[in-house]
């Protein structure tokens, strides 16, 4: 199988929000990421582990219009589509507070931005990825990840042995190397706010949640 349908049949067509192309035509993001929106799509909702939930925002809105009077965003942000948020996952509630945003460039040919507060309230924009396409690709590797170290948590209850963390150090190496071989940019790419890329605090937050941190 080629990747769209690997991802396909990974997150469910059913359970991929496809955007609408009238939405996604006027966009200033390349032909090949206009066409993945569209025909294939993102989750419309995904687990990243923890109590945290992403959402796609199906009209991908200005940041500025949408969301700079209720976060009080840096105008420098205000021209960025916002198409994903992620948020803290309250139980019986539903979504809380906004803690991130993920938005497209169109000044920087349809890069994907992370928009976040790393410490305090004080926003900084890092690039997640170069492209849309390779953004789901993330997704697609990161959750498959993630179901693995749910399995491996699972097996450890079980058995009552220990977690081998040794085994999940190394998995994570192999899932980072990929990584950086699909978008080298997205994982050597650092902000000067921040310590780290977010893809990796993504891995690490996982492994910390499953009882290896």
């Amino acid at each position: 199988m080629n990747f769209r349908q690997e991802y396909e049949a990974y997150f469910g067509t059913d359970k991929l929000a496809r955007y609408d192309e009238t939405v996604i035509a006027n966009l200033k993001i390349p032909s090949d990421a206009k066409l993945f929106l569209i025909d294939v799509g993102l989750p419309r909702t995904y687990h990243s582990g923890g109590s945290f939930v992403y959402n796609v925002l199906p009209e991908i809105p200005l940041l500025g219009a949408a969301f700079a009077d209720v976060y009080f965003l840096p105008q420098e942000y205000h021209g960025f589509r916002a198409f994903c948020t992620l948020a803290f996952e309250d139980i019986g509630i539903g979504c809380g507070e906004v803690i991130c945003f993920y938005c497209l460039d169109e000044q920087a040919n349809g890069q994907v931005i992370e928009l976040t507060r790393p410490f305090g309230d004080k926003w900084a924009a890092i690039l997640l990825n170069s492209s849309i396409p390779q953004f789901a690709e993330f997704l697609f590797i990161v959750d498959q990840f993630r179901q693995w170290l749910r399995q491996r948590a699972v097996e450890r209850d079980r058995s009552g042995r220990p977690f081998r963390c040794s085994e999940v150090d190394l998995r994570f190496r192999l899932v980072m190397r990929k990584l950086k071989q699909l978008d080298r940019d997205a994982i050597t790419s650092l902000s000067h706010e921040v310590d780290f890329p977010s893809w990796e605090s993504i891995l690490q937050t996982m492994i910390n949640h499953c009882g290896c941190g």
